[in-house]
């Protein structure tokens, strides 16, 4: 299979070690980014994520996924929608908790333009019965595009799911991603929103191994 972005190939096989940090920072809702205040060592640092291209489950409706495995084990699962006319790449799912996300959570616009947002409200389904679990506002944007730390060609993007449960205090989830052409996910930060304060983890590519272009 071709690479699904030349900003995030997601080719099968290719292999990211990431630095992990715990993090307490501020987020900067006009522009949807994270500055980082504080930050130390995650005891589970090293992580390892090997991208693997899959066709399951068939509940998607769209083939094929690509599926993250950390440190082995079956996590995320990204692929490819639309939203308000606008293509991206994005979080299809969880495998490891067996849920579906419809529309996907747009990580990525397949044509990124600086400034440019993407609204919706998804529906998070459990994949056993296909019964709906939420209800999930988000909304993302593209932050930036050029050269980020000592990457000379990325796009930066934000993204922010609000998290509207009846009855529970589950918080907003805000993240940042950095992606370099060619390569794919080198730098993200995830964490909970209490007002205006993230706390939550960076990670920080420092280990890559291309997978193949063919799959």
């Amino acid at each position: 299979m071709p690479p699904v972005h030349p900003y995030w190939p997601m080719l099968d096989g290719s292999k990211f070690t990431y630095t992990v940090n715990e993090i307490t920072g501020v987020w900067v809702d006009r522009s949807m980014r994270i500055a980082i205040s504080d930050s130390k060592p995650h005891a589970n640092s090293p992580q390892v994520i090997v991208w693997e291209r899959t066709r399951n489950p068939a509940f998607f409706g769209k083939t094929p996924l690509n599926m993250e495995l950390v440190n082995g084990e079956a996590a995320m699962m990204e692929g490819r929608d639309r939203v308000g006319g606008i293509a991206y790449i994005g979080e299809a799912g969880n495998r490891a908790k067996q849920i579906t996300t419809m529309p996907m959570l747009a990580k990525l616009p397949v044509k990124p333009i600086v400034g440019q947002e993407i609204k919706a409200t998804s529906t998070v389904y459990r994949n056993a019965n296909k019964s709906i679990l939420q209800l999930l506002p988000w909304r993302q944007r593209t932050i930036a595009i050029g050269a980020w730390g000592g990457w000379s060609d990325t796009i930066r993007t934000g993204l922010r799911e609000f998290n509207i449960v009846p009855g529970s205090d589950v918080l907003d989830h805000v993240y940042n991603y950095v992606f370099v052409k060619g390569i794919g996910l080198v730098h993200f930060w995830h964490g909970r929103l209490v007002g205006n304060v993230v706390t939550g983890y960076e990670y920080f590519m420092t280990e890559y191994a291309e997978g193949s272009k063919v799959g």
